[in-house]
């Protein structure tokens, strides 16, 4: 994960914060995250998830996660 901060947020501050699938690979996945308050960003991150099997090692997106990653789809029982 990178992340740039780009002002202070207050204790009370409501914030707003918006994932977006930037691209999907064969086995990963990239975010961008946008944190705002009243419109105004104060933060901004991007962040690479990568599918791993039990033991770690990355392995290939089953074609209906990648398939909703692509196209911005919630997949049934991941949530």
């Amino acid at each position: 994960m990178e992340a740039e901060f780009h002002m202070p947020l207050r204790f009370d501050d409501v914030v707003t914060i918006a994932l977006e699938v930037t691209a999907v690979g064969r086995t990963s996945a990239t975010h961008a995250i946008d944190v705002t308050v009243d419109g105004r960003r104060v933060a901004s991150a991007t962040m690479v998830i990568v599918f791993t099997d039990a033991q770690g090692r990355p392995r290939p997106w089953p074609e209906e996660v990648a398939r909703a990653l692509r196209d911005d789809v919630p997949v049934a029982g991941t949530a």
